[in-house]
């Protein structure tokens, strides 16, 4: 099933307050917000807002993230603190477990990934995608982590509060 037009905007919008609390430190709220996206959307709705979050990156992403062809690198836009702390969020110990991959494979698969939506290269994303469901059972959401937090420093919505609820 396709997501609708009204999917993609609600996506959007979950997406800009997904991003607003990450870079406030609300990590619990985000990860309740993608629990959230995943018990409406399902793996489709999770595949959007990822290339949501990477579209976001790409654009956005400052020089000092960038190799010299222009590719956006995990490694050069996050400190060694920054990714370890994402793997450990998903694994909820901060000693190795075989849950996920490590670090530097990790950003292997999210560099790919950033570097197939700079391209406009749709098999190229579902191609990483898979690789990254066919890995360890934690790395999608290691890879996730990884994401959000590039997004939370780059993108235009880190800078505006979330939405609140309605009332």
């Amino acid at each position: 099933m396709e997501l609708s037009s009204s999917d993609r905007s609600q996506l959007r919008s979950a997406k800009e307050d997904l991003v607003a609390c990450t870079a406030m430190g609300e990590r619990r709220v985000a990860g309740m917000q993608f629990d959230l996206v995943e018990a409406r959307w399902g793996a489709q709705g999770l595949d959007h807002m990822l290339l949501l979050l990477a579209e976001d990156i790409v654009q956005h992403a400052a020089i000092s993230a960038r190799n010299p062809f222009a590719r956006v690198v995990p490694e050069q836009a996050l400190t060694p603190d920054q990714l370890e702390a994402a793997r450990e969020r998903v694994l909820g110990e901060p000693e190795p477990v075989s849950d996920a991959s490590d670090s530097a494979t990790l950003c292997e698969r999210v560099a790919a990934y950033l570097n197939a939506v700079q391209r406009d290269d749709t098999d190229g994303q579902k191609r990483v995608l898979t690789q990254i469901r066919n890995g360890r059972p934690g790395d999608l959401y290691a890879v996730r982590e990884i994401t959000l937090e590039l997004a939370a420093l780059y993108s235009p919505d880190a800078h505006t509060p979330p939405t609140p609820p309605p009332t």
